[in-house]
């Protein structure tokens, strides 16, 4: 979806694919709605109105920026259509990771173990895995959540609802792999599931933390996978962990005085960016002497999401079910090539290890 651990290459796979296979059939779906009415129009005053009524409240400055949650809309469809709707998602997507990797592999009697470390210098995909499996739980729940409020539920049902399936979802693609031979249940990847469930349950329920902070992924394909792809056909681009890099993005329109002020409104376009990436892990180089990196950078980004809601206003359109999607798809995916660094710390730890230990334990296996 990893040389150095053999077992976890597949619970990378498995969770990191079934990842990415929900947000595409979530994204044809998902909405974000609030599951309170819109608010009413302003009364137009009569002309009876006394003169310090319809002066009673000044208009906003120029150039004013209200708080960055979605616009509000209507529902779509019932509760029950929208429950109906995640059961069958994840139904499908269930069915396609027993055809994908449990099918044909034997199983074993005893659950297997596996530790293959956070982020040191020789641990599976120089923990960019870890990342991935919270990326992929939060993005998940934030969109489970909106398919559920297109239905009309409030947000706490819908949050609690959202993070328990995706949290159940990927517990039993864990314990699966645990009893499958080259697989391997992982704590560690528990431990990120449980994060990114519960930064998506925080974003969905404090609106402010949602303006101000987003986490997402910039993924450009690499040539090793492009290789892959038209060669083998693999098409696992949740495991080119080389062109992903996660950021944890600060929105600089999120700040008060940056709404309010003409002066200042073109930091709005512009956010800060904490990011980790991995390189030369995986895919494998094709060069067994290619050193591995691990890179964190503090950098700046296009903010997207404001010129999507700048574009709606310029144009005078309804903040609808469309932009809501457009909307999420750009909190949780980054544009490539509009995320550079100011500062980068890069580790370089050299060329991966052989792995002829790994392959003798392998082939003592009955």
């Amino acid at each position: 979806m990893m040389p150095l651990f053999p077992r976890s290459r597949a619970t990378g796979l498995s969770c990191r694919a079934a990842a990415f296979a929900l947000v595409v059939a979530l994204t044809t779906s998902s909405r974000n709605v609030s599951a309170e009415p819109p608010p009413s129009a302003s009364p137009v005053s009569s002309p009876s109105s006394s003169p310090s009524s319809t002066t009673s409240s000044a208009p906003e400055p120029y150039g004013f920026q209200p708080l960055r949650t979605p616009p509000v809309n209507q529902p779509l469809y019932s509760k029950a259509v929208g429950l109906g709707m995640i059961g069958g998602l994840y139904g499908v997507v269930y069915t396609w990771t027993y055809f994908a990797w449990y099918k044909n592999r034997a199983t074993t009697e005893d659950i297997v173990w596996e530790d293959e470390g956070l982020f040191g210098p020789d641990t599976y995909a120089g923990g960019s895995d870890k990342l991935g499996h919270m990326w992929g739980n939060y993005i998940i729940s934030r969109w489970t959540a909106n398919v559920l409020a297109t239905g009309g539920w409030e947000p706490l049902p819908r949050t609690l609802i959202a993070t328990s399936t995706t949290m159940a979802f990927f517990t039993m693609i864990e314990l699966k792999d645990g009893y499958h031979k080259g697989f391997g249940f992982s704590w560690w990847d528990m431990a990120f599931n449980t994060a990114g469930n519960v930064l998506a349950a925080g974003m969905i329920l404090a609106p402010r933390l949602d303006e101000m902070f987003d986490f997402k992924v910039y993924y450009l394909p690499t040539r090793a996978y492009l290789r892959s792809l038209t060669q083998r056909g693999v098409v696992d681009a949740g495991e080119d962990y080389s062109g992903q890099k996660f950021t944890l993005a600060y929105h600089l329109t999120s700040i008060d005085a940056i709404k309010r002020d003409p002066s200042l409104q073109w930091l709005r376009y512009i956010d800060i960016t904490l990011g980790y990436q991995s390189k030369n892990y995986l895919p494998e180089p094709v060069s067994a002497n290619t050193d591995r990196l691990q890179e964190v950078s503090l950098g700046v980004a296009f903010d997207f999401q404001h010129l999507l809601d700048v574009l709606y206003d310029w144009d005078r359109s309804p903040r609808g079910h469309v932009h809501s999607s457009l909307r999420f798809f750009l909190e949780g995916f980054g544009v490539p090539y509009t995320n550079p660094y100011l500062i980068k710390y890069q580790k370089n730890n050299g060329p991966a290890p052989p792995e002829e230990d790994a392959d003798d334990e392998q082939s003592e296996d009955p």
